[in-house]
């Protein structure tokens, strides 16, 4: 169950890493402090998910958790999956309100927000079907810090040469912890 926590942050992240990636494109820097904040509320809301899910968890039968846990990571890898297709990328310039080419705190709480809302469905969704939560928040702190703060330097040295979005992976990634719950 551990491997499985380590796997829904990395789905979380990708569209940190792609957000990260986007405003290093265009030359946005997102400081330790700003990338820090991020990090801290993504894993915050996860946490909170995955902790309201395993009570939740108690209350349900278990044929039920296993069809609320395949059901909630199935949908919203399938909606991520299909954004990725589309190639629908954030947009770094509204996320940098005053214009000043660096992602304040307060600009990276409102970001942190908006990249926060899958991970509660995708939180409360893997706390229904038994993910192990310290091993998630661990991760999801690790491994967020890692790609907000990476995708920003990558996106400023290769965004221009390679212009991809990896938006589309945390879709597959996702779809593939829903097949794995159901066995």
């Amino acid at each position: 169950m551990i491997w499985e926590g380590v796997t829904m942050a990395l789905a979380c992240s990708a569209d940190a890493f792609a957000a990260g990636f986007a405003y290093g494109g265009k030359r946005i820097r997102i400081p330790w402090l700003s990338g820090l904040l991020v990090t801290l509320i993504c894993t915050a809301f996860l946490g909170c998910a995955l902790w309201l899910g395993d009570w939740v968890r108690q209350f349900l039968p278990r044929w039920l958790t296993v069809a609320v846990c395949f059901g909630v990571l199935f949908v919203l890898g399938v909606i991520k999956l299909w954004d990725g297709v589309k190639n629908k990328l954030p947009d770094p310039e509204k996320a940098d309100k005053n214009r000043d080419m660096v992602i304040s705190p307060w600009e990276a709480s409102a970001l942190a927000v908006g990249l926060s809302l899958d991970g509660l469905a995708v939180g409360f969704g893997a706390g229904v079907g038994r993910v192990n939560l310290l091993a998630a928040v661990i991760a999801s702190a690790v491994i967020s810090m890692a790609a907000i703060i990476g995708g920003c330097r990558l996106g400023a040295k290769l965004a221009r040469a390679l212009p991809f979005n990896l938006s589309w992976s945390s879709g597959v990634i996702l779809i593939g912890l829903a097949v794995v719950k159901l066995f």
